[in-house]
């Protein structure tokens, strides 16, 4: 079967899971199979694969049929134009966090921070991030001992050797105090649980689920944090869409910052 059949018959078949994304995602399934770049995708639709290629992107759209998400099935995702490994122990990297990501940096650079903390690292994303392109020395933490050793993968991948890693809940196990904090804590409510999209549920609760308003979380930060960011300090908070109100009132010293969608995304403080 040429690639140009074989694009347009998984494209048809993604499409009850994938919808508007059908046709990227039959895209990405052929090009990481016969390891292809996109550019030269698009030049080669004579192409002819061979049946293990075909047996191969079946398995995987047959697997993404039942709504497990891509980035789990190729093992990667990008961010911040890092690529990270990825599995189900931890949150698939969410452009959204980008975000986060570049006020860090601003503070970072204006602030002349050297020391960050990152806690709920999951995959590690947001810490060797900054640390590589901050150039910063970074303590990532997490209550999960899959997470922390996905983060040392990736920092091992990623070339990020100037970061300590700690297992603990929260600041139970954690020590000294830093310039900047960041935080992207489980926040969805019971009711965005009860109903979440069919992919996000293979990724782990633990790590979405903050109680039944979502501010579980929030809570036990505001009532810890000062103890470990130093006095010219910030503390970075991802937080839900419609949380801003809330999070003003549990740190009134604030300021709650918009992605790219317009969209309340993080409350610097």
């Amino acid at each position: 079967m040429t690639l140009f059949k074989l694009f347009q018959s998984i494209k048809l078949s993604l499409e009850p899971v994938a919808k508007e994304e059908s046709t990227q995602q039959a895209r990405l399934i052929i090009c990481h199979v016969i390891k292809m770049d996109m550019a030269k995708f698009l030049l080669s639709y004579d192409l002819k694969l061979s049946e293990s290629e075909q047996a191969e992107i079946n398995s995987i759209v047959e697997k993404r049929l039942t709504g497990y998400p891509l980035q789990y099935i190729f093992g990667t995702h990008d961010f911040f134009g890092l690529e990270f490994l990825v599995n189900e122990s931890a949150l698939i990297p969410r452009q959204d966090t980008e975000t986060l990501v570049e006020i860090a940096l601003n503070q970072i650079k204006q602030n002349g921070y050297k020391t960050i903390l990152d806690m709920c690292c999951g995959s590690g994303c947001i810490c060797i991030t900054l640390s590589v392109i901050g150039n910063v020395h970074a303590t990532l933490s997490d209550i999960s001992p899959d997470c922390i050793d996905l983060s040392q993968q990736n920092a091992k991948k990623l070339n990020a050797s100037n970061i300590d890693f700690i297992t603990s809940d929260l600041f139970k196990n954690i020590t000294g105090t830093f310039d900047l904090i960041t935080i992207n804590p489980p926040y969805l409510t019971k009711g965005d649980m009860d109903n979440r999209q069919t992919e996000t549920t293979f990724e782990p609760e633990i790590a979405l689920f903050g109680g039944t308003d979502g501010l579980d979380f929030y809570r036990r930060i505001a009532s810890e944090y000062k103890s470990f960011l130093n006095s010219n300090g910030t503390l970075l908070l991802e937080i839900g869409a419609e949380q801003g109100e809330a999070i003003k009132k549990l740190f009134p010293n604030s300021q709650i910052v918009k992605d790219a969608n317009g969209v309340d995304r993080v409350a610097v403080i």
